[in-house]
């Protein structure tokens, strides 16, 4: 009997993302069952957000402001490898939001982003380094927030939490200054391209503020955020850049790192409400949104 050979890096590539998949629903499972626990908590804390129709009309206004950001550090770094228009950005948006979110790794952020545009190719190329500016931002903040917390010398969040996320970023900063020097023969020279890249990034980062400060400030039920909140939030966004997830189930995972990282300084109700609320604010809204884009391209097409 002849046995067919096992091919290694497919195989290992679907047991990853069996792994990352059945790990993101134990913890929507664990959540949840948090939640049902706690829903009588949860839900007075959903009656504080939504008895302030100025916090509501603030969290609103916030998320037209970060896909305004995300649209325009887009625009800048798609100009870099392609041609397009404005409202071929806003739909690539849309799309990468709806696709990615759907997606282990957010493999298909670049899949709706590069199929808006007559050069799939560059558009591609353009939304892979979109994403790695993007990650760039978070960790940056990361590494200031960890910064901040050491200075502070109080456990205002996890020790280990903070240790991680310090050491962390130091060693993306460290991989990514090795791959470059490893590859920097294989791509045009910087200045082709550094300076719209330069400034995506900084785009990135004041949108990194942007949603940081929108969880915050339902944190803060309402009230202004201190720094110690606003930056124990850039931490958690630390740890759900760079832990393995599927998007759209990921509400579970998100839940679990932030009762671990921002319950010493809010209520755990307080904290499980906030996270479903973003989500369903920033994820499910959006995705919805994308994918009627998308159903309206096949329908033209």
């Amino acid at each position: 009997m002849n046995v067919p050979p096992i091919r290694i890096k497919p195989f290992f590539r679907k047991a990853v993302k069996f792994v990352v998949s059945l790990f993101c629903v134990a913890c929507l499972v664990v959540f949840c069952d948090k939640v049902w626990t706690g829903r009588n908590d949860i839900a007075s804390a959903f009656d504080a957000f939504f008895s302030s129709p100025h916090l509501i009309a603030a969290e609103v206004v916030l998320l037209f402001v970060n896909l305004a950001l995300e649209v325009f550090r887009w625009q800048k770094l798609r100009s870099v490898f392609t041609q397009g228009t404005w409202r071929d950005d806003i739909a690539a948006t849309l799309r990468s939001v709806s696709l990615g979110n759907s997606t282990p790794a957010n493999i298909g952020e670049h899949v709706g982003r590069g199929m808006t545009y007559d050069n799939k190719g560059s558009a591609t190329m353009a939304s892979l380094v979109a994403s790695v500016v993007q990650t760039a931002a978070i960790v940056a903040w990361g590494f200031f927030a960890s910064l901040f917390f050491f200075g502070t010398g109080d456990d205002f969040v996890p020790s280990v939490a903070v240790s991680v996320c310090l050491w962390g970023s130091l060693a993306c900063a460290l991989i990514a200054a090795v791959l470059y020097f490893v590859f920097r023969n294989r791509i045009s020279p910087v200045g082709s391209w550094g300076g719209g890249v330069a400034f995506a990034f900084v785009i990135n980062v004041a949108k990194v503020a942007v949603f940081s400060f929108q969880f915050a400030l339902l944190l803060s039920v309402g009230s202004f955020p201190s720094l110690v909140v606003l930056f124990a939030v850039a931490t958690y966004y630390f740890f759900v850049t760079i832990v393995p997830r599927v998007n759209i189930i990921d509400v579970g995972l998100k839940g679990g790192l932030a009762n671990w990282i921002l319950t010493p300084l809010c209520e755990e109700s307080v904290v499980a409400s906030s996270v479903i609320f973003i989500w369903v604010l920033n994820i499910v809204i959006p995705s919805a949104i994308g994918f009627i884009s998308l159903a309206f391209r096949k329908r033209n097409s």
